[in-house]
């Protein structure tokens, strides 16, 4: 079948990488195929700036929070009907550790209030939630501001 893996690092802008993509089934399976690399470069939300956006059920929206101390993240839907999960994540050995979070399917707005123990970056995630009902195509606008 098939499957999505996300690895999550920081790596310095001028350098090279390589990645060798395998599987961990074992035995079972094949380990040859096609794989696709996407890498991605979140835009770092400013503080008390808003961020208006448009996605669909089908979207995945990802932005960076470099915060020393406690801060918070409200999300507005501003028009549509697709209400995206949100979750703040630490990045911890490659993988997204969410750490707050807020979905459901009449999800209109909201804020979480995260509680910052050292400075580190932090990925906020708006994308289709694991066990929503959409489907066919659904859209929203959304606003999110981040305040320290």
């Amino acid at each position: 079948g098939y499957s999505n893996a996300r690895l999550v690092v920081q790596l310095a802008v001028d350098d090279t990488y390589i990645l060798i993509a395998t599987r961990e089934d074992r035995g079972d399976g094949v380990t040859f195929g096609d794989y696709m690399l996407s890498v991605i470069t979140p835009d770092f939300l400013e503080p008390n700036t808003p961020v208006e956006n448009n996605m669909t059920n089908n979207d995945r929206h990802y932005y960076l929070i470099d915060a020393a101390e406690p801060f918070s993240l409200s999300y507005d839907r501003l028009s549509g009907q697709f209400s995206p999960a949100i979750s703040v994540s630490r990045i911890n050995d490659f993988q997204l550790s969410d750490i707050a979070t807020m979905n459901g399917d009449n999800l209109a707005g909201g804020m979480l209030n995260i509680h910052v123990e050292v400075p580190e970056i932090y990925v906020v995630a708006l994308e289709r939630a694991m066990f929503d009902f959409y489907f066919n195509a659904v859209s929203a606008d959304y606003l999110l501001i981040y305040t320290p």
